[in-house]
């Protein structure tokens, strides 16, 4: 009886589908901050997956990555400040 017990359960598990691996869907996701993107309008509490150096998701739903950063507290304005505005003007200024 425990013979036949066990091979059904290994042919089972052979059928049915591997259970969910805690795969890193993105490279960094930042958690719980203050989204705000004026281009969009969006203003709220959301995570941002971040994948091959492209905002791929801001959402509400959890997401996972390979790093993680806690926002809570924080504002996440994605885009909203061009790093290399500064190097423009100075440019221009020479």
């Amino acid at each position: 009886m425990t013979i036949r017990v066990l091979i059904s359960a290994f042919l089972l598990s052979l059928v049915l589908p591997a259970p969910a691996v805690a795969q890193d869907a993105y490279d960094v996701v930042i958690l719980g901050g203050r989204v705000m993107d004026p281009e969009t309008g969006r203003d709220e509490i959301a995570n941002v997956g971040i994948l091959d150096d492209r905002i791929q998701a801001i959402t509400t739903d959890d997401i996972r990555g390979r790093r993680t950063i806690d926002a809570s507290g924080q504002i996440v304005a994605p885009g909203f400040i061009d790093i290399l505005a500064n190097m423009r003007l100075d440019r221009a200024a020479h």
